[in-house]
């Protein structure tokens, strides 16, 4: 194949059916289109997949497979990473980072700030060179949209012009999940036919990248879990076909352009469509996605039922997704009450920036126990699982109010202090690093916080006591005699009829 035929098969691959209106899918310096070789979405991924190495494809499984990995921060990593991070931003050349030397000289404070390095360290997995160039690029970014003025100002909603602002607060088309996956990473759901709607008629990628840059940079800012364990993101194009035009080329690429500068590791991306024709626009998809990111695509063609099963299988707690299944097969956006509450909450720390410390735990873990009555707590998956593990151990706990092995009848206080041991060993045993569960309770909507010592044992106490009790209740109504029959009822009334006649003759 001579280099004039492979040339025009790229150009082919990358151009859509809107007659040359929209601008090709690059998103960096390092996108390309697939070549002509490569043809197949999982041809693309595997061939990305064998060019990482060893360790590299293991991290990239045990995020796309929602292994829960993170670095563990010692002392000594983040203060020697720290200054590996200054050393490389001081060695990369003052012709590429004018917005980063602007901001250094506006607000020196806010580049030394351990707070704010640490944000771009755990993006890139404490690589200080990786890191040191994601800062470059942001300040680049943030330069573009929001101008010299506020460089080193934190953006919030008052920032955003009308547009923008209307997008996130108001169309809710991409929302943060209200329960963390099952490796603890923070859940973005985007519902593509709903995106479509909120796309402008000017200024597409200005209007929408500043409301994505305020939004990511709004959830992680005070998370330091979500910072930690990233966050995956779901596109969800059930009943959506793409259009490829020009606009949704500048959404694509301004999604890009953020997952490189943005301090957030994006672990993993997947894509639910149900149209097979879709292909060579997922290949479109991962060709704009900057070369490091690729192999983290998980496209799924397939209905809405197999979509959420592959979900499913990747520890995204399907039962918080924000869609109704119609009963013509079509999906709509209908629950926007977790994300109300979270621009309420949003506003609400944005004017009084002294009281964000109250909103300590923003999103609930998969395998938290909710410590409070109701259904909905009850069927939470951390609460489901707590339970599954008491009840192995309730035989263990009823033990302790029976008599020694001896036949020695046990004294209350003495009861009262095994039963004790028991709750807190069990606390320490759930809470430790086999099953890393958290008691926590609601303070407000929106709000949590982590439930204290007394209340979680308290929850542990009540549980086993009321399980205990009805487990014994079972046990007598198992050994009771069973009522007579009906014909056998009938027997013994007879013959007491006939001995009474007997007796009366």
């Amino acid at each position: 194949m001579d280099a004039a035929t492979l040339n025009n098969r790229k150009r082919e691959s990358t151009q859509c059916q809107c007659n040359g209106s929209c601008v090709p899918f690059a998103a960096d310096g390092h996108s390309r289109a697939p070549s002509a070789e490569i043809t197949s979405t999982e041809r693309m991924l595997n061939h990305e997949m064998r060019a990482l190495s060893v360790d590299e494809r293991s991290r990239v499984y045990e995020d796309l497979n929602a292994v829960p990995t993170i670095a563990e921060e010692t002392p000594e990593l983040v203060h020697q990473s720290i200054l590996g991070l200054h050393v490389c931003l001081n060695d990369l050349p003052a012709e590429g980072k004018t917005p980063f030397l602007k901001a250094h000289k506006a607000n020196p404070a806010l580049i030394a700030d351990s707070n704010f390095c640490l944000l771009f360290l755990r993006a890139d997995s404490f690589d200080c060179e990786k890191a040191a160039k994601r800062i470059v690029a942001y300040f680049d970014f943030k330069q573009e949209l929001f101008g010299d003025e506020l460089l080193t100002e934190r953006i919030t909603l008052r920032h955003l012009d009308s547009q923008s602002r209307k997008i996130i607060c108001t169309m809710g088309s991409t929302q943060l999940l209200p329960v963390r996956d099952a490796a603890g990473r923070g859940v973005l759901f985007a519902m593509e036919k709903e995106h479509r709607r909120s796309f402008p008629d000017e200024n597409v990628k200005l209007i929408i990248g500043r409301a994505l840059f305020y939004y990511f940079m709004a959830i992680i800012e005070d998370d330091i879990e979500t910072q930690k364990h990233g966050i995956v993101y779901i596109g969800y194009g059930i009943g959506f076909q793409p259009m490829l035009d020009a606009k949704e080329t500048d959404v694509w690429n301004v999604a890009a352009r953020l997952n490189s500068t943005i301090p957030v590791r994006l672990t993993s991306f997947m894509y639910c469509y149900d149209r097979p024709l879709l292909t060579p626009i997922m290949n479109l998809l991962i060709a704009g996605l900057p070369k490091s990111s690729r192999c983290r695509f998980q496209p799924t063609l397939g209905s809405e039922l197999e979509c959420r099963h592959a979900m499913m299988a990747r520890g995204i707690p399907v039962t918080h997704l924000p869609y109704d299944l119609r009963s013509d097969g079509t999906v709509e956006l209908n629950n926007r009450k977790f994300f109300n509450k979270w621009i309420k909450v949003r506003k609400e720390i944005e004017k009084h920036p002294r009281h964000a410390y109250r909103y300590k735990i923003k999103l609930l873990r998969l395998y938290d126990v909710v410590v409070g009555t109701g259904k909905s707590y009850q069927d939470h998956p951390g609460n489901q699982k707590f339970r599954e593990l008491a009840r192995e151990r309730i035989e263990e706990y009823r033990s302790l109010s029976q008599k020694t092995k001896d036949g020695v009848e046990r004294r209350r206080e003495t009861i009262k202090r095994l039963k004790r041991e028991f709750i807190e060993n069990f606390l320490a045993e759930i809470m430790g690093t086999t099953h890393s569960m958290r008691f926590v309770k609601k303070v407000d909507d929106g709000i949590w916080e982590e439930a204290t010592r007394e209340d979680a044992m308290n929850k542990i106490l009540f549980f086993f006591n009321r399980t205990g009790s009805e487990m014994l209740q079972k046990m007598k109504s198992q050994t009771k005699p069973p009522p007579p029959r009906a014909k056998e009822r009938q027997t013994d009334k007879e013959a007491r009829e006939e001995h009474r006649k007997k007796k009366a003759r």
